[in-house]
């Protein structure tokens, strides 16, 4: 009898060891990414020579116009034209870069872009599907080649 005693005290005590044993770490917690645009790549003062045949033409009195097209393709995440018809978010505030380099809201528009096409890229990688992270890599090397999200 003591041997059975001693065999269930055995059991009890190591049962009750694995329950006081470190369990796996928590996963760690997602940063939520940010929706400002950057302010740490420098703006685009020229239109990269790959991206002048995908532009519209704007003249400069339907710049605001243009704008506000973009920004209406930006909210729906049209970001590029892609397999779409027209211009995407991308392609409108790079017309208006083309014909006005500093204007504030198209750099802003650009960089917004970029930062949304990077999040597609990286949820693209999380994904596996690594021909969508190359795309977003290629336009964004293309257009920005010294963003500070693209990897040397």
């Amino acid at each position: 009898m003591n041997r059975l005693h001693a065999s269930v005290f055995g059991l009890a005590l190591l049962a009750s060891l694995a329950a006081c044993a470190p369990s796996e770490a928590p996963p760690p917690v997602a940063r939520a990414p940010s929706t400002a645009p950057s302010r740490s790549a420098p703006p685009v003062r020229v239109v990269p020579a790959e991206w002048q045949s995908r532009l519209p033409v704007v003249a400069i009195d339907q710049k605001a116009a243009t704008l506000g097209l973009a920004d209406n393709a930006l909210a729906r995440g049209q970001l590029e034209r892609g397999n779409s018809p027209g211009p995407g978010a991308l392609e409108l505030y790079l017309a208006v870069v083309a014909i006005d380099p500093d204007n504030e809201r198209a750099q802003d528009g650009v960089r917004a872009s970029l930062e949304a096409l990077f999040e597609m890229g990286r949820i693209a990688m999380r994904s596996g599907d690594l021909a969508l992270a190359d795309h977003v890599e290629t336009i964004a090397r293309s257009v920005q080649p010294d963003h500070v999200d693209l990897p040397v």
